[in-house]
């Protein structure tokens, strides 16, 4: 399930969440510099990308060490009851944190070690005490890499500084630049590297379907030779998965704004539309799979990848392997946990509620009829796990976070698409004497499609 932001206490009459509408407060983050040695090529990329936006005025950014950033100082006293003074270098700040003692036991707790000499302890004193510092200068995000601090970010002092890997913190922040409207991928010495709304969503689509760079392009080249609108419909499939990322978006945005019904509102309009997106796209290529492979038992505007009549009407005509992922586990289980909610458009609409726990501030959900909730819950633990898709039970309930749900749902059906281009035998849509061109990928130096630009906004994405 994704995290969501505990946001600190309000400064003036600051918002509470920056992603709130018309807020102009930046969104605060810290990077844990002592954790960020021997990373992880992924986390070593989102890192990077962090360092770059972290240059952009809607970003506020300090750091634990000195360096480009101001920097956090920490000062311990010499007594356990004493505070521990908190400040940053270039003035801004100047706080304390309570009790040092308290930290101290902190820091044995999670090392697992009372030697207060020992290096696990006062490795796990620092993480903790730099985690507490950014909570203390009211910081959104602590950027960290330590295994001490992310296995224990639910304990109390360092849950609320809201302790994010650095793959995790690129993800927060390029959408936090997308619901300001800026599409910016990278900075380099004084130049902003961005792409407008459009363009952006295309490319991380582009990257995210690999197998439809042949796909797509054949649908185009078949529109021309057969002189009807198979082109088009190929560029539905693009579109709609588009599309489909700019509904999560808006959909995930909401995760970190305080929720009330105008919010569970506005996302269940996004919601919807998410599943008809998705759906509409497979839709797109069961019409494609229809003239493919000539289908001649059934009109086109009933193929359906879910039918198994349409399965039969295709292993006849010999779409093998086509037949083969369109029975395989992922898609199976993908289709049924978006069909189930898609199709509740043609019948009752789902219900949202607000969910209270532990003094914690409202969580929004989605209650699950009857009906659907043992298949739901059943193919999203074949497809990682029910937390991965936001289900939890509650009583006799089955709840659904939206946001984790469609986060996760995006994926698995990106996933059908990219199956779905790669298995399905372009050559049918053509006369016998027509020589299919084989388009791989884009150039590895487009400007637009390249191989660096895309694996940043994948980072973003």
């Amino acid at each position: 399930m994704i995290e969501r932001i505990i946001w600190p206490n309000r400064v003036g009459n600051e918002p509470e969440s920056p992603f709130q509408p018309n807020a102009t407060r930046p969104l605060r983050i810290t990077f844990h510099e002592s954790s960020f040695s021997n990373l992880q090529s992924e986390e070593a990329a989102a890192l990077q990308a962090l360092r770059e936006l972290a240059r952009l005025e809607q970003i506020e950014a300090v750091a634990t060490s000195p360096g480009s950033l101001p920097a956090i100082k920490v000062e311990t006293p010499d007594h356990d009851k004493k505070d521990v003074d908190v400040r940053v270098d270039d003035g801004s700040h100047n706080t304390a944190l309570l009790e040092f003692g308290q930290w101290k036991d902190l820091a044995k707790q999670i090392s697992q070690q009372h030697d207060e000499q020992s290096p696990r302890f006062q490795e796990a004193l620092q993480d903790v005490l730099s985690a507490g510092a950014s909570n203390a200068i009211r910081h959104d995000i602590f950027v960290t890499n330590s295994p001490t601090i992310l296995s224990n970010k639910g304990k109390v002092w360092i849950r609320h500084a809201n302790v994010r890997r650095p793959s995790e913190a690129a993800r927060i922040v390029g959408l936090f630049l997308r619901t300001r409207g800026i599409y910016t991928y990278g900075v380099a010495g004084r130049t902003s590297l961005s792409f407008d709304r459009g363009l952006f969503y295309w490319v991380l689509t582009r990257h995210r379907l690999p197998s439809l760079w042949h796909y797509f392009s054949g649908c185009l080249d078949a529109g021309k030779v057969r002189k009807d609108d198979t082109g088009m419909v190929g560029q539905s499939v693009l579109a709609r998965c588009d599309r489909a990322y700019e509904a999560r978006d808006y959909i995930v945005r909401l995760l970190y704004v305080p929720q009330d019904n105008n919010v569970r509102d506005e996302m269940m309009y996004h919601f919807e539309y998410l599943t008809l997106l998705l759906a509409g796209a497979l839709d797109a290529q069961a019409r494609i799979a229809h003239r493919a492979y000539k289908i001649r038992s059934s009109p086109e505007r009933v193929a359906n990848f879910r039918r198994e009549a349409f399965h039969k009407e295709l292993s006849s005509a010999g779409a093998i392997k086509l037949v083969q992922f369109l029975t395989s586990p992922l898609f199976a289980n993908a289709s049924t946990l978006l069909s189930s909610l898609r199709n509740t458009i043609h019948g009752a609409s789902m219900q949202t509620m607000a969910y209270h726990e532990g003094g914690e501030p409202q969580k929004s959900f989605i209650d699950l009829v009857p009906e659907h909730r043992d298949a739901l819950w059943s193919a999203a633990e074949a497809l990682g796990s029910a937390a991965r898709w936001g289900l939890r039970k509650s009583h006799d309930r089955v709840l659904l976070e939206p946001c984790s749900y469609a986060t996760a749902l995006v994926s698995e059906i990106f996933k059908c698409v990219d199956g779905i281009a790669d298995a399905t035998d372009m050559t049918g849509l053509f006369p016998a004497w027509h020589v299919l061109r084989r388009y791989a990928s884009p150039p590895a130096d487009d400007r637009i499609f390249g191989t660096a630009i895309s694996a940043r906004l994948d980072v973003l994405g």
